[in-house]
């Protein structure tokens, strides 16, 4: 971390900048899973938004990335089933608007409820 601190950025390119921060947080939650590797969990990580044009291009669309890291199984299936793929590379198309993830990720955790009242 300290040597983040210490690189002067390149303003006029910020990949380089902007991918060693997508590094960090991946090797902090690879980190965090692995303590924890025992455990029955759920992980949800959203990413808040798209980097900046200087890092994405003009033009970039405005879908940010979802992963779920879950040790359970059946979760996972019924998440493949509403088209999440497996991996970290986000691919295209969009599985659809952030306003309709919390029914689906309802669903996937077996509340029926949301089922009933999942709004097409």
């Amino acid at each position: 971390m300290n040597r983040a601190y210490l690189r002067q950025p390149d303003w006029m390119d910020l990949g380089h900048s902007y991918a060693d921060a997508v590094s960090y947080m991946y090797q902090s939650m690879t980190g965090y899973i692995r303590l924890r590797a025992d455990r029955d969990f759920v992980m949800i990580l959203i990413g808040d938004h798209q980097p900046a044009a200087a890092v994405s291009g003009e033009g970039a669309p405005w879908d940010v990335p979802v992963h779920i890291i879950a040790s359970r199984r059946p979760v996972l299936d019924r998440l493949m089933a509403d088209g999440f793929r497996p991996g970290l590379t986000p691919g295209r198309p969009a599985l659809g608007p952030m306003s309709s993830l919390t029914t689906t990720l309802l669903e996937a955790l077996g509340n029926r409820e949301s089922a009933v009242a999942r709004v097409p």
